[in-house]
């Protein structure tokens, strides 16, 4: 019997145990030295100031919000196509949730519609690079400027994808990342954010650990709460960061792969990246008309696919502005992920596109 291909595909490896066996020797396992290292790592790969690692990505975006001062009543403008992370992480600002339509092409947040929903209530903007994809930050930068908002990016699925050569996640007054098992480096559970700002890297510092920066622990001045990464957890992600050449020619092998024998099916497109720009997908996301069909027989034929997560406007809990989201209800309607990840081998992958095949051939 055909063993199952799991949609990520991910293997930690002695390298990885490594790591967290020096961690635990050592004791290393509150937020310390391993974790400030991590940080160093990122501040150096991307040529920033400053890093501050977090429990998840979610986490880091409700820490942005709050060091650009975000309060109640104040709106922030996100796309309709994110995950709900994106969405919850302003409602627990406090602030309210303004949701823009997403382009045709590629899913992500249309300009234009963000245009029509600035208003004086407007705090930020906060795009979301979905899959390694980036968003039109010329237009969203020229546009923030315009009308004097903050925009914090939402970088959680694009961690190495650039956009006329810059890191994506660097273009804005934060940039913020997830460090979650199905992204392109993990910590199990984690996430950081990056600032050239001063001003931001010391409110945002307030909400790491109880609004406590220093040694004097007499006074309690500031709201604050616990989102530090463990050492523990920042070993795994080190491990990983001395591999990122290798994973993102991985992720790119994947993608040249799929996209070379699945552009022969009519039954599906897959969702382009713009490789030679510098995205790097990390999944394989295809449309299809016949999404839940193609669904049902992969997984008869153990293969597990993942159905793209409703638009945000179907929610129950958002109080969403009514207009339509034309555009977001293709993704919806259309999108699956086919197995991919970092340690996915070339068999496996033709062994999915061979059934996406006979699919084809049956509808």
């Amino acid at each position: 019997m055909n063993k199952s291909i799991n949609w990520w595909n991910l293997k930690l490896n002695e390298h990885h145990l490594n790591y967290i066996n020096e961690a635990f020797l050592n004791r290393k396992l509150s937020y310390g030295s391993y974790g400030k290292l991590l940080e160093k790592k990122i501040t150096e790969l991307f040529k920033v100031k400053h890093c501050l690692l977090t429990t998840s990505g979610s986490t880091a975006l409700f820490v942005a919000l709050k060091s650009i001062l975000i309060k109640e009543n104040d709106q922030v403008i996100i796309p309709n196509r994110t995950f709900q992370a994106t969405a919850n992480a302003v409602c627990l600002a406090g602030a309210k949730v303004i949701i823009a339509d997403v382009k045709a092409e590629n899913g992500l947040i249309d300009i234009k519609s963000i245009e029509k929903l600035i208003n004086i209530k407007t705090k930020a903007i906060m795009p979301v690079h979905l899959n390694g994809r980036a968003c039109d930050m010329k237009n969203i930068l020229l546009l923030a400027k315009k009308h004097n908002l903050f925009i914090i990016e939402d970088t959680a699925q694009a961690f190495m994808s650039r956009s006329n050569g810059q890191l994506l996640g660097t273009f804005s007054d934060v940039g913020c990342f997830s460090l979650g098992v199905t992204k392109f480096i993990t910590s199990g559970q984690g996430g950081f954010l990056i600032t050239n700002s001063d001003k931001i890297y010391e409110e945002a510092k307030k909400y790491i650990f109880h609004s406590v920066t220093g040694d004097d622990l007499k006074e309690f001045n500031n709201f604050g709460f616990n989102f530090r990464l463990s050492d523990l957890l920042s070993s795994v992600a080190l491990a990983d960061f001395e591999n990122l050449d290798n994973k993102r020619i991985k992720f790119l092998d994947n993608y040249n792969l799929y996209f070379e024998k699945l552009k022969k099916f009519k039954c599906l497109e897959i969702i382009k990246s713009n490789l030679d720009g510098g995205e790097v997908p990390i999944w394989i996301e295809i449309l299809s008309s016949k999404r839940n069909e193609l669904y049902n027989y992969l997984k008869s034929q153990k293969i597990e696919t993942i159905k793209f997560y409703p638009s945000l406007n179907r929610s129950t809990y958002l109080k969403h502005q009514s207009i339509s989201f034309l555009n977001s209800e293709k993704f919806e309607k259309s999108g699956l992920i086919l197995p991919c990840g970092p340690d996915i081998d070339q068999a496996q992958i033709e062994t999915v596109i061979d059934k996406i095949a006979i699919f084809s051939r049956q509808n």
